[in-house]
């Protein structure tokens, strides 16, 4: 009996030792893998001021600074500017605010937005087959705009190219009307002072648009055309 109860004793106290050497094995396995997990650092971006929609992402990061995180929380954060190249804020983003994924779409979903900076401007502009060259013209070609105006105080004719190089975003498209009432529209690319410029001469002028080459595209830099400067040149 007392054999039965020492080796009972013996067993019980292996046990326990068994036991407490898992418990320590368990806790310092724990332990590594925490460290482990809070040595893996991630960069994410925050905002430096306040972006608000419609911002591009290369000028959106520059308003961004790098920051060190745990890589588990990181999300869907911007871990790199390169991410931006060509995107656009679609929300605002506020000073301080870890800078999401989510906040930006591709340029391209925005349509013609979407090939908009700056200072630059889409425009409609109406007219028949011939000024919008309907049938020649393509989305991307640039064009001249020539006018005829007539100054006000003498009543002189003069023409002129009072627009060179402007893209075409849409080319010329019928928007209604049969046969010779047939109106055409066109969409093109301009900076806000030729909007003004383009605005005036399609209230005020004769006008037709002009195709330019594709390559190595030239102006020979004559000044306006008149009755006198015509006939001047014979």
């Amino acid at each position: 009996m007392h054999t039965y109860q020492t080796r009972n004793l013996a067993l019980a106290g292996a046990l326990a030792v068994l036991a407490l050497l898992l418990t320590v094995l368990y806790v310092a396995t724990a332990g590594t893998h925490r460290a482990a997990a809070g040595s893996t650092q991630a960069t994410v971006y925050v905002a430096t001021r306040d972006i608000p929609a419609g911002t591009s992402g290369p000028d959106a990061a520059k308003a961004m600074r790098p920051i060190r995180v745990p890589a588990a929380t990181a999300g869907d954060a911007v871990t790199s500017t390169a991410q931006l190249a060509d995107e656009v804020a679609v929300q605002p983003l506020y000073k301080g605010e870890p800078v999401s994924l989510h906040r930006f779409a591709p340029l391209r979903e925005q349509g013609l937005a979407g090939s908009l900076h700056g200072r630059l401007r889409a425009v409609v502009v109406s007219g028949d087959a011939t000024q919008l060259l309907a049938g020649s013209l393509h989305d991307g070609d640039h064009v001249d705009v020539v006018a005829s105006l007539k100054d006000p105080a003498t009543d002189r004719p003069y023409v002129r190219t009072v627009l060179r190089g402007i893209v075409v975003l849409q080319a010329s498209q019928t928007s209604g009307g049969m046969g010779s009432s047939t109106t055409y529209t066109a969409t093109v690319r301009v900076n806000d002072a030729q909007a003004q410029t383009l605005f005036y001469v399609l209230k005020n002028a004769d006008w037709t648009f002009e195709l330019r080459p594709l390559v190595d595209a030239g102006d020979s830099g004559v000044g306006a055309t008149s009755f006198q400067t015509l006939m001047a040149a014979h």
